[in-house]
């Protein structure tokens, strides 16, 4: 749903029509309270007068410098290095300038970390095997 559209409802809910049927809603409909009726339309005054603008996508600043980039080895080493030592993966993702997913899905890439079957967005740790 677009905002206009979600703007279109409100105004229709505002005038006592159901936005669905185009029908006026019962005169039982808390619609009908005149509180109800001065917020739905202080709300869209509000909108209106306001800068207000579509959600937009995230821009290519507000994403970490190395996000997409290839990861080289000295990289991964440093990433393993990182997070056999007990590093969070927020921090390895501040420290190699990518966004937490990519810090994760090169664990599980590596061995480190298993994808959860059941929900892909949880994982497991694998530590190193220590040599005895």
């Amino acid at each position: 749903m677009e905002v206009f559209e979600a703007l279109s409802f409100i105004e229709s809910l505002a005038n006592g029509i159901d936005p669905i049927t185009g029908q006026s809603v019962p005169v039982t409909s808390p619609l009908h309270h005149p509180q109800v009726i001065r917020s739905l339309f202080v709300i869209l005054r509000h909108i209106e007068s306001s800068s207000y603008s579509e959600p937009s996508l995230p821009n290519q600043n507000s994403r970490p410098l190395n996000a997409g980039q290839p990861w080289t080895d000295l990289e991964d080493q440093q990433l393993l290095n990182e997070f056999d030592t007990g590093m969070q993966i927020l921090g390895i993702a501040e420290v190699h300038k990518r966004t937490r997913g990519a810090i994760t899905s090169r664990l599980v890439r590596l061995g480190r970390l298993e994808r959860n079957a059941e929900t892909s967005d949880e994982t497991t740790c694998n530590p190193p095997e220590t040599e005895k």
